[in-house]
């Protein structure tokens, strides 16, 4: 059976988000889902709420399970955390949710057209082209219409072969998100450890303990409180020249600040440097500008760019995901503290200037022993999901397109 042509408008409703005041916003209600929220998951880290009473008034911006999501504004391709047309899909979790304005939820009305292909349809670099291309704006922000976007034009492969093509890209997505569960089990176990351990100062043999006032609070009279210097040597990043960088994977990967947040740098500089600028797996980062991003590295071998710290234990056997808990609360003390012009900047001085609390050689041994599995498989995992998504990136245009037939 031949594929047919259609317009995305002749096949998909589109329901555009709704608009409320800052004031409607309550502490706990029905869930709101904004353009900010929207990345390769809705991310209800920072979510907003909205009181029950909205769904009356509401009813079409409720969400439901497999709804497909286009930002319909944001910034230029160049700035891909926040790019008009970024899509993604609506899992169990965010059904009921509300959809917020400057988004569009998109929903098959045709036989033709299989949903979760549609959701595979928005991930395609012809889709996303067509967005930036007929975006309009300025330079900071542009907006894609909804009439223009109805104007899409695709290509239908039969009902059947779109089931295809979504199980073989949805086996991909459910490794990722089994990955995602795993990665998320073992943060929170790791946390609750060093909390455990360090907060509330319950580890082994913790009852037979005398404490002692220190300026952090009081501590078991056999720890210490040290200078991060004293566990971590620091390294700052290089000015490396923009000009030399690139997308096409020549020379070597780099490290800036924008790369934090996601966990991963697809540029690289031609532009040689010296060992003192190496990020390897397992390095501690902290981003010195604006919120203050902070990770344990784990795409791979990359150098440093400027405003982007490194850190790394003095003695190897104790894993950085330690200084990720006991640098990185202060850390996030300084930011909350910290002001500049228009953003916080970190500086040598501040990082210098931390203090962290260290248990007696023998407690912070059998931590150690148990937290670095936790860091192995964590970087393990990570870097098995980057895998899923390029193998399932390089196959999803080809499968779409029906350049690989099935």
């Amino acid at each position: 059976m031949a594929s047919t042509k259609a317009l995305l408008g002749d096949v998909v409703d589109f329901i555009n988000g709704g608009a409320w005041p800052q004031t409607d916003y309550v502490e706990k209600g029905i869930g709101v889902v904004r353009v900010s929220d929207i990345k390769q998951e809705i991310d209800i880290t920072n979510l907003k709420f909205v009181p029950f009473g909205h769904t009356i008034k509401y009813v079409k911006q409720i969400l439901k399970e497999n709804d497909v999501i286009i930002c319909t504004v944001g910034s230029h391709p160049d700035v891909q955390t926040s790019v008009v047309g970024r899509t993604t899909k609506v899992r169990k979790y965010a059904e009921g949710f509300l959809l917020n304005q400057n988004a569009v939820c998109l929903r098959s009305k045709s036989p033709l057209l299989d949903q979760e292909w549609l959701y595979y349809l928005s991930k395609s670099r012809n889709l996303k082209h067509f967005i930036e291309s007929n975006a309009r704006g300025t330079a900071s922000q542009v907006r894609i219409s909804i009439e223009r976007l109805k104007n899409f034009e695709l290509l239908l492969p039969p009902i059947n072969e779109q089931k295809q093509v979504v199980r073989i890209l949805n086996s991909y997505d459910r490794a990722i998100l089994v990955n995602n569960e795993r990665i998320a089990k073992l943060e929170d176990l790791s946390t609750e450890l060093y909390r455990e351990w360090f907060v509330r100062l319950r580890f082994p043999g913790y009852i037979k303990t005398t404490l002692v006032n220190t300026m952090l609070g009081r501590i078991p009279d056999s720890w210490k409180v040290v200078n991060v210097t004293d566990l971590f040597s620091i390294q700052y990043g290089k000015a490396f020249k923009s000009k030399d960088f690139n997308a096409q994977g020549v020379g070597e990967k780099i490290v800036r600040i924008r790369d934090i947040n996601s966990g991963q740098s697809s540029t690289y500089t031609t532009e040689p440097s010296d060992q003192r600028y190496e990020v390897r797996d397992g390095d501690y980062l902290i981003g010195m500008d604006g919120e203050f991003h902070q990770l344990i590295w784990s795409d791979g071998d990359a150098k440093l760019v400027q405003r982007v710290a490194r850190l790394r234990a003095h003695n190897p056997s104790m894993p950085t995901l330690f200084g990720l808990f006991a640098v990185g609360s202060e850390i996030r003390v300084l930011n909350r503290s910290i002001q500049g012009t228009t953003v916080a900047h970190l500086g040598d001085t501040h990082i210098q200037k931390i203090k962290v609390i260290i248990a007696d050689e023998d407690t912070q041994g059998k931590f150690n022993t148990i937290l670095e599995p936790i860091q192995k498989q964590l970087i393990t995992l990570r870097k098995s999901n980057r895998t899923l998504r390029r193998v399932r990136d390089i196959l999803l245009p080809k499968l779409i397109s029906g350049e690989i037939k099935i």
